[in-house]
């Protein structure tokens, strides 16, 4: 699907007059008749999610597993992962993102990231770019794929028990997705950007046997030029209650 990419490292720069947190909204397409085709699915849940333009944290949606038979399985997860030694679910909003330079050594993520990996189908994610002047209103971008129906985005996952007696949420899979410095023109933007995996390597990053740090580095890596198109859209989307594909639209005037 990728063609020629390149692996990714560790350094960070930033790019000048961008905000720092990335990727709190995204787009997915809810048709588990294309997911299943593009992701080779053999499991899906019970009760399908509708679509959803403007996915916001702690939002249910969905994430791509493997079963114990190796079989890739469409759950139901929250955004936002909650640590597994976690008294409650107050962190869940603030654990949206995962830096790809220290997510095999921060506590609340280099378990999931050796043993829980996940791929988040995005449609495509939305950035705000932040004008030098902060008079100025930060306006929004949509960022997908040229040519392909998905990004296949690198994420981790946790399964937290509620100690909770009688909870209604008494065990809850939450993820996070994995970003690293922008480049491909993202930078311009933002300085960060969502890790994707190539195709070639879903099923390893998926297996929870590979549990070397650098090698499950190598299994992620950056698109090759001219992979992502970008446009600015309405500001309707800054409000997490709005919806509609109306959202993805480019901006007109």
């Amino acid at each position: 699907m990728w063609g020629r990419f390149t692996h990714l490292n560790l350094r960070l720069q930033r790019a000048r007059y961008i905000q720092v947190v990335m990727c709190g909204r995204y787009a997915a397409n809810r048709d588990t008749g294309t997911l299943t085709e593009v992701f080779k699915l053999k499991n899906l849940p019970v009760q399908l999610l509708p679509e959803n333009f403007n996915i916001s944290p702690t939002s249910k949606t969905y994430a791509i597993t493997v079963d114990k038979n190796q079989n890739r399985t469409l759950e139901i997860m929250t955004w936002g992962l909650i640590p597994s030694w976690a008294k409650d679910n107050s962190m869940s909003a603030k654990m949206i993102n995962a830096r790809f330079e220290t997510v095999d050594e921060k506590p609340s993520f280099r378990s999931a990231f050796s043993k829980r990996r996940c791929i988040i189908p995005m449609d495509g994610y939305y950035e705000w770019f932040r004008p030098v002047d902060p008079k100025e209103k930060k306006q929004p971008y949509f960022i997908k794929a040229k040519n392909s129906p998905f990004l296949a985005v690198a994420g981790i996952y946790e399964i937290w028990k509620n100690p909770t007696p009688g909870n209604y949420d008494q065990e809850v899979h939450s993820f996070s997705v994995i970003t690293t410095e922008a480049k491909l023109g993202l930078e311009t933007i933002h300085d960060r950007m969502p890790v994707l995996v190539p195709d070639k390597n879903w099923q390893a990053w998926l297996d929870p046997s590979i549990q070397n740090k650098d090698e499950i580095r190598s299994l992620l890596a950056t698109p090759p030029d001219g992979y992502f198109e970008f446009y600015k859209v309405n500001s309707d989307v800054n409000n997490a209650r709005n919806n509609g594909a109306n959202l993805i639209q480019p901006l007109t005037s």
